[in-house]
């Protein structure tokens, strides 16, 4: 993921490799702006 590569960023909470929180943590890190959309529903 590389800072100012994208527009807006639109994420699920629970990811298979990370979850949506652990995205905005590194997009913090790096003080990136890109805004971020976060779906935070579930499916049984």
């Amino acid at each position: 993921m590389e800072s100012g590569g994208y527009a807006v960023l639109m994420v699920d909470l629970m990811m298979p490799d990370l979850t949506g929180l652990q995205v905005l943590g590194e997009l913090t890190a790096r003080n990136d702006p890109t805004p971020v959309i976060m779906d935070p529903s579930e499916t049984e």
